[in-house]
């Protein structure tokens, strides 16, 4: 990869707010990932951004992309992210996730790339941005999801989420206060306030857009990818075990998003493969370190 631009940040950097940070790999009047770009903080690097403008290494040429468009859940937490575990024999995943992006801008970005790369599978992450504000109805919902093209396979993610009943009753300040393995801590969403009230909108907005996606593959044909049922906390106190924060996962839970999107997809491109007798057999580039949550991801949200 030829990096035109390295960020070098010393070790121990912190920040007021996370726009400070993020400022170094995202373009703000446009809003894009800066491409070509490395940040670093001391030894440790945090995101490499690739030629495409995808978080990444370059995509290797001749090798059939599964591109997989979402919001910062997609984009990951330091160098890692679940799309990088992607593993389909003849594939190689490419994670156009961007932090903050709502439905409308995924569109934008698939625009985007598939006149740059070879898609033969898009995957959609989703967005938090359209449950319970912005435009929040299923036939947003459905407008987006229509606009990713007809010609390769394409699947949907429902939402992963640390969010289980019980927060509902309880609200989020007992998470938020409680200290879990390997001293994590676990977050609120944003701003959003930690109530019982307001957390139950923001868990009947998942639970909401999940039922449509569910339902929205079985009437289109689309390949459903159950993230939320990949992984539940097995109750309250163990909401912060694998997540930062009701939406965001932790680098330890990103293995199995990958596995559970490889197999929903493996069937279909299998099948698609035969037609490519000339694709490599297996993309076996290295995964990147995972990122634990060190002091930087503890003390700092990314945009939502």
């Amino acid at each position: 990869m030829t990096v035109l631009r390295r960020v070098q940040l010393p070790a121990g950097a912190r920040f007021d707010d996370y726009t400070d940070y993020q400022v170094n790999y995202v373009n703000y009047r446009s809003g894009w990932l800066i491409p070509s770009t490395e940040v670093w903080i001391g030894d440790d690097l945090q995101v490499r951004v690739n030629a495409l403008g995808c978080k990444g290494d370059e995509a290797i040429p001749g090798v059939p992309v599964i591109g997989v468009f979402g919001d910062s859940t997609t984009f990951g937490m330091g160098p890692d992210s679940w799309p990088a575990h992607i593993r389909v024999p003849g594939h190689q995943p490419l994670n156009a996730g961007v932090e903050g992006h709502d439905l409308a801008r995924l569109v934008e970005r698939y625009v985007q790339l598939r006149e740059k790369v070879d898609l033969a599978a898009v995957v959609v992450g989703g967005s938090w941005h359209n449950l319970v504000y912005n435009s929040t109805g299923a036939s947003f919902w459905a407008a987006n999801l229509d606009e990713f093209g007809s010609d390769q396979p394409v699947g949907v993610c429902t939402l992963s989420t640390a969010l289980v009943p019980d927060c509902c009753d309880r609200g989020l300040d007992a998470a938020v206060a409680a200290v879990y393995s390997q001293n994590n801590r676990f977050l609120p969403w944003g701003a959003w306030p930690t109530t019982p009230e307001k957390t139950r909108e923001l868990y009947g907005g998942i639970m909401r857009y999940n039922d449509f996606v569910r339902a929205y593959c079985e009437r289109s044909g689309r390949i459903l990818i159950d993230l939320y049922a990949a992984y539940r906390p097995a109750s309250y106190e163990e909401m912060g075990e694998q997540f930062t924060d009701p939406a965001h996962q932790r680098p330890s839970l990103y293995p199995v998003l990958g596995r559970t999107v490889s197999a929903a997809l493996a069937p279909s491109l299998q099948r698609r493969g035969e037609d490519r007798p000339s694709a490599p057999l297996a993309f076996n580039a290295p995964l990147p370190p995972s990122a634990d949550d060190d002091a930087l991801h503890r003390n700092i949200y990314p945009l939502w």
